[in-house]
């Protein structure tokens, strides 16, 4: 239906340069790479920081993406055209996307587990109760455009940084006052980044005039996309460093909720 959408109300363009090659190598390095990273990341409460897999995914991580970043240098169609970094404004703007991609997933991940582990909900339940935070996204990402008509761009993403700030940390005073306080927080999260998002996007958008459109947002939404997968990782890795080995797998096999109620209050 996008698909459809998009070519029926989008512009078509004049000039587009045709035979363009896809970088692939390029791809290979980076998906490989992202991949060792994330099962170094993973392991490592499994398994032990210093076991094999983890050395081994962390290591192939380190040589892999640095493989892809000469190469992209090197390259003359890269799949990620370093070089646009060299503009602070934009290096900054696309850093504080990763921020917030980190800092928007984390929550849900957090909350869906603190919903199944401290009050007993099912999957389904605790999926339900985190939908304030996607929803009011959603709104708040509507709404941004005619609020960028009267406010300038960089202040709606330093609000909507602020008020997705304010979330979380209203979250982690409210965590143990009930559902009401903790609805708030997500929605607040949400409100944040739902403004955030299409602010951050027109900033980058409009940083790079030599390089296209669907260069620049094609890097914004590759590098979101890996942190959103970082996020996952580093957060299981915080909240389950306190567990048995054995508990373990009831977080990474997504049953949490059976795990012992002295052991939840624990974390």
């Amino acid at each position: 239906i996008s698909l459809l959408a998009c070519r029926a109300v989008l512009p078509r363009g004049a000039g587009r340069q045709r035979g363009v090659p896809a970088d692939l190598p390029g791809n290979v390095l980076v998906l490989t790479g992202v991949c060792g990273l994330i099962v170094s990341l993973s392991l490592s409460q499994t398994s032990g920081w210093l076991s094999p897999p983890v050395i081994g995914g962390g290591v192939a991580a380190v040589v892999l993406l640095a493989a892809f970043a000469v190469r992209e240098l090197k390259v003359q169609h890269p799949l990620l055209n370093l070089r646009m970094f060299a503009d602070r404004p934009l290096t900054l703007a696309m850093a504080s996307a990763c921020a917030n991609a980190m800092a928007q997933w984390s929550p849900v991940l957090l909350m869906a587990l603190y919903f199944q582990a401290v009050s007993g909900d099912s999957a389904l339940d605790a999926g339900l109760k985190i939908t304030p935070l996607p929803v009011v996204s959603v709104i708040a990402a509507v709404s941004a455009g005619r609020l960028s008509q009267r406010l300038r761009t960089d202040t709606l993403v330093v609000v909507g940084s602020g008020l997705a700030f304010a979330g979380i940390a209203f979250l982690a005073v409210t965590i143990g006052g009930g559902y009401p306080a903790i609805m708030v927080a997500l929605a607040l999260i949400g409100l944040g980044s739902g403004i955030f998002g299409p602010a951050n996007s027109r900033t980058i958008m409009s940083r790079g005039p030599q390089l296209s459109g669907g260069v620049l947002n094609g890097s914004r939404v590759m590098l979101s996309e890996v942190f959103y997968l970082v996020s996952t990782t580093v957060v299981l890795t915080i909240v389950t460093s306190l567990l048995a080995s054995g508990l373990l797998r009831l977080f990474y096999a997504g049953t949490v909720s059976r795990l012992p109620h002295a052991v939840t209050l624990q974390l």
